[in-house]
């Protein structure tokens, strides 16, 4: 559902303020590097997620001098009250609530709130190690589906469960603890198969609409592929098998989903280490409006659209074409200087100091 409005309370730099972007429409927040554009939508991915994308550490989300900080998001629903509300303690348990109800599952959250989000930091998209590309993957998938949610967590705690016990072995397993790795492995073989399955399925639908979204971006030149790679080949339980020797030895599961990657390629070519900077660039942005597109091909209100300073680091061809890319729907997006020519807002919020006011347009 589009947001209607947004309450940060005790959040980063603001003390209490209400944002009512365009629940239907374009909204520009501008204003000076540091006023707190960015924290805005920092909010409202949090909301949707429940983590931030800037950093790992609660306390930074929490004002100074604050205990904790609260977010609610009224969502522009025709038919019903709608809210989705976060209270974030700097210690303790995080509660989030949708219509006052507290709910424990992303995917709660998502039947009400879904973002898609843009920032500089997505050039590690491309330009980085493997972990970012699996966790967008998830992302999307968790989106998507709250079954796929509850697959990486179960993965995620087998993993932590191997771990730990090859951790306690000291590099040496006896009987016993090779009787209980024989359990994790095969429970590892079973999630871990399903989770990179789903992935890959994921990769293929998206590969088209990244390598369309990037056509309409960078204009005429190479096209990009997308490609998903296991850390294993044939089946997971054989490769955990044949890895153990080496596993026990480094204390660590050596192969599995948590070590595969997706391949990015442009011309051929891996992006990751034979595109310009301004050509990553450009592919991180076709890899976020290609997952736009998915999640809206599945139906129901279009996702909330983020787009964190994207125009400063486009040349002004990428950002025309990126003018003309803005989807139908709700759209935030911050700048520090005047948008480029052809970018219409529906609002114009100007920020400065942790303060927000209603702009000239």
């Amino acid at each position: 559902m589009p947001v209607r409005s947004l309450l940060l309370t005790g959040f980063r730099c603001f003390d209490t303020e209400v944002v009512e972007p365009d629940p239907f429409g374009l909204t520009v927040l501008r204003g000076p590097n540091g006023a707190g554009k960015t924290s805005v939508l920092e909010a409202l991915s949090w909301l949707a997620t429940g983590r931030s994308w800037r950093t790992s550490s609660r306390d930074a989300l929490v004002r100074a001098g604050t205990a904790h900080a609260v977010l609610r998001a009224e969502l522009a629903d025709p038919a019903r009250r709608l809210s989705v509300e976060a209270d974030i303690p700097r210690e303790g348990p995080v509660k989030v609530r949708v219509n006052g109800q507290v709910v424990s599952r992303r995917a709660d959250v998502a039947e009400a709130l879904r973002v898609v989000l843009f920032s500089p930091d997505d050039l590690a998209l491309v330009s980085g190690g493997p972990a970012g590309r699996r966790e967008m993957v998830d992302d999307v998938l968790a989106t998507r589906h709250s079954r796929w949610e509850a697959l990486q967590r179960d993965v995620d705690r087998i993993l932590r469960q191997r771990g730990a016990l090859l951790h306690q072995s000291a590099g040496r397993i006896d009987t016993a603890a090779a009787a209980t790795l024989d359990v994790w492995d095969a429970r590892l073989a079973s999630a871990g198969t399903a989770l990179a399955d789903a992935r890959q399925a994921l990769v293929d639908l998206l590969d088209p609409l990244v390598a369309a979204a990037h056509r309409r971006i960078a204009g005429v030149g190479p096209g990009v592929r997308l490609a998903y790679q296991r850390s294993w080949e044939g089946d997971l339980g054989d490769a955990l098998a044949n890895s153990r020797v080496e596993d026990v030895r480094r204390r660590a599961t050596g192969v599995g989903p948590h070590r595969d990657d997706v391949l990015v390629w442009l011309a051929d070519r891996p992006a990751r280490t034979h595109a310009s900077q301004g050509e990553q660039r450009s592919v991180a942005l076709a890899l976020r409006l290609g997952a736009y597109h998915l999640i809206l091909g599945d139906g129901g209100a279009p996702p909330v659209l983020l787009l964190d300073d994207v125009f400063s680091e486009l040349d002004p061809v990428r950002a025309s074409a990126l003018v003309a890319e803005l989807p139908t729907g709700q759209v935030l997006l911050t700048t520090a200087v005047e948008p480029p020519s052809g970018v219409s807002p529906d609002r114009v919020l100007d920020v400065s100091e942790g303060r927000i006011a209603a702009g000239a347009s």
